[in-house]
């Protein structure tokens, strides 16, 4: 527990917060993500300070106000133990995003995809912790074990809030479509703070190590087939949350910890490489990697080390902090099945950074087949001296939290993995990906185009929730007789269903 202590000697937010008081779980899962939440805040905040000076002063305090709640209330979850509290702090969360992105041009179009699949989320997650309650006695949630039950209701909220493929088709519709320093703070907590859940709720569960393991791979596929910056990350996003649910599933309980250790990780390059698409996004006018490639990026040296870096550590090549935590992931998969899943999406994870690098920064050619387009005027200059510590703070914590179980977490030390079988099953399979690229890639990409393109399926569940919404506003007359109509129906309705389950 050497974790929890330094973390309550450094940080004002922990268990006494929201008056948690003696019903917080304080472990080394919370203390873990909740540091990872605190310490890439600063840093996040630090460059959307400098990114985002374009916003009127209204909406730059909204915006300021929307990262403030998130932050609060996802360092503040993972020591809740008390449901209704765990609750509550979930949708501050989503509360949080949402203030987020009223900050933005496109407000309505991205509230209208972001809340109804939020709100069905919320109320799967209550409708599990009214059956957990009923079951348990009480809302305190065991430190291990997970809920007594509701878990089908649980599973359906965590895998929405977390955006494991394929329920992520919220997040790839509306994480490129805000601003690059929105992107930003927007892939920290969120879709995190539903992996966590997942960790408290449903460690363990069976079947959710092999779906895990199964949806890296699905999403790493459509990342491939992706030619625009961010949307390319989006998928990536789903990918690498489908290791820590793999990773949560396990019936391990080093398993289960390297998931969330697999969480902060992600936090620290997934947001140097939104970084890096940010600046490249603001010189360029644009996100095509193909378009990219003509100017080169590789003359701004700082820019390319930042990408560089967070690209190896995604890949999970050694000595980043991604190979740890994929190398522990994948020591302790319950089956064969998962472990080759995870490895394969590693070798597609390697070939699509080594295509973000050589297109994005090498200025390398165009495989046959994909359209060239002309090069855009460059518009804006590169990185201010607030981004660049940013960016460079964060490269630094992607090389060392690679040696952070051997100071804070013992439970990881036992199966560290800086042997040289391990540091052997970390390089190949990037080193076939980086191959693969250059060898295969323009007779994969016929294959890649063959995926369902998930675009209609995600208009179908958009116009369903219209519909749902448009109903019931016109069932809800205002009436007095009818609000206490409805309000006894729904409870009726919950009773019902804790007598069913």
């Amino acid at each position: 527990m050497i974790g929890v202590a330094a973390f309550q000697a450094v940080t004002p937010f922990g268990p006494g917060l929201l008056g948690l008081g003696q019903a917080a779980i304080v472990d080394d899962a919370a203390v873990l993500t909740a540091a990872g939440f605190l310490v890439f805040c600063v840093f996040a905040a630090l460059f959307a300070r400098e990114s985002g000076r374009e916003r009127t002063r209204g909406r730059r305090l909204l915006f300021r106000a929307g990262v403030a709640l998130q932050l609060l209330a996802a360092t503040t979850l993972p020591f809740a133990a008390d449901l209704l509290q765990f609750f509550i702090l979930w949708e501050l969360v989503s509360l949080g995003a949402v203030a987020i992105l009223l900050c933005e041009s496109g407000r309505l179009r991205l509230l209208r995809i972001y809340l109804p699949i939020q709100i069905a989320a919320a109320v799967a997650l209550i409708v599990a912790i009214a059956l957990h309650s009923v079951a348990a006695d009480g809302l305190l949630l065991p430190a291990s074990g997970g809920l007594a039950a509701g878990q089908p209701f649980a599973l359906f909220a965590v895998l929405v809030k977390a955006a494991v493929f394929p329920l992520h088709i919220w997040m790839v519709q509306t994480y490129p479509r805000v601003s690059p320093a929105s992107t930003v703070i927007l892939s920290a907590f969120g879709t995190k703070s539903g992996v966590f859940a997942a960790y408290r709720l449903l460690p363990g569960l069976a079947g959710l190590e092999l779906f895990g393991a199964l949806s890296a791979l699905l999403a790493v596929l459509y990342a491939l087939r992706q030619r625009q910056l961010r949307p390319f990350l989006t998928f990536h996003i789903a990918s690498q949350i489908g290791y820590m649910i793999a990773g949560i599933g396990g019936v391990a309980a080093a398993s289960q910890l390297a998931g969330v250790y697999h969480l902060s990780n992600h936090v620290m390059y997934k947001g140097l490489l939104l970084m890096t698409a940010a600046v490249l996004v603001r010189r360029f006018g644009t996100e095509d990697m193909y378009t990219i490639r003509s100017h080169g990026a590789s003359t701004n040296g700082p820019l390319f080390a930042a990408a560089l870096i967070g690209a190896l550590a995604i890949s999970g090549v050694p000595p980043f902090n991604g190979f740890v935590s994929k190398a522990l992931l994948k020591a302790h998969a319950g089956s064969a099945a998962s472990y080759w899943l995870m490895v394969a999406a590693s070798v597609g994870t390697a070939m699509s950074f080594t295509k973000f690098l050589w297109l994005a920064f090498l200025g390398g050619h165009i495989h046959k087949g994909v359209q060239d387009e002309a090069a855009p005027p460059l518009l804006k200059r590169w990185s201010g001296p607030a981004e660049l510590t940013a960016m460079g703070a964060l490269a630094t914590l992607c090389i060392s939290m690679t040696v952070l179980p051997v100071f804070l977490f013992p439970e990881l030390q036992l199966a560290y993995p800086f042997s040289r079988a391990s540091i052997i099953a970390g390089l190949w399979p990037a080193a076939l990906g980086c191959a693969g690229y250059f060898l295969f890639y323009p007779q994969l990409l016929r294959v890649f185009k063959l995926l369902p393109d998930g675009r209609p399926a995600g208009q179908v569940s958009l116009e369903f929730a219209r519909g749902v919404i448009r109903t019931m506003r016109s069932l809800h007359s205002g009436d007095l007789r009818d609000s206490i109509a409805w309000m006894l129906t729904g409870l009726i309705l919950v009773w019902l269903l804790t007598l069913v389950l």
